[in-house]
């Protein structure tokens, strides 16, 4: 039997008395510096630039296509440095998924981070009860035509910064609470494996 050397999640009273007055927001944006050699991978697609005439760009030949024989891309949901992320429909599950396409150029890390989502199913099937809804599983992989690798997981809410949006950059506590926890709960059971 497995049991962490972590604190229990489930009794974290510190969060309930952290003290944000003396916190302040920061307001400067952040500038990354990314290398774009190719248009397929650059950052014309941020968040930040993004129309609806660039997601009708970026979503030519691959919205409504069929990847793996169950997955059909349907929206573009955002990207991150190293994959394009699309909401998806599975038929054989019938579904909505998650879709990290990353990009060919990092082919290698796509697939590192399968062999090490393969460890984490592996572990979660000989040790059910140790898994709860703040681990993200893989549902599947699979490499494109013109090898991207696809990454398959569930649907999940929507990214911080857009929180951070939704509520004038002061996201209430309750939420970040939740988000803590969720968070030190992942790495606890990751630290179980």
């Amino acid at each position: 039997e497995y049991k962490s050397n972590i604190m229990n999640i489930e009794n974290i009273d510190f969060i309930e008395n952290i003290n944000l007055e003396n916190i302040e927001p920061i307001n400067e944006a952040i500038e990354w510096e990314t290398d774009s050699d190719s248009d397929s991978d650059s950052d014309s697609d941020s968040e930040e630039y993004l129309s609806s005439d660039d997601e009708f760009d970026i979503s030519k030949g691959v919205i409504y296509n069929v990847y793996n024989n169950r997955y059909i891309p349907i929206k573009y949901l955002g990207r991150g440095t190293f994959s394009r992320v699309w909401l998806s429909f599975d038929i054989l599950e019938n579904k909505l998924c998650a879709i990290k396409m990353v990009f060919k150029k990092y082919s290698s890390d796509a697939k590192d981070e399968i062999t090490k989502n393969k460890e984490i199913l592996n572990f979660v099937s000989k040790y059910p009860e140790l898994v709860s809804d703040s681990l993200v599983l893989m549902k599947d992989n699979f490499v494109t035509s013109e090898n991207e690798t696809g990454l398959v997981y569930e649907v999940l809410g929507e990214p911080i910064i857009k929180l951070s949006d939704i509520f004038n950059n002061i996201i209430p506590i309750n939420i970040v609470k939740k988000i803590t926890k969720d968070i030190l709960s992942g790495l606890e059971q990751m630290h179980t494996m």
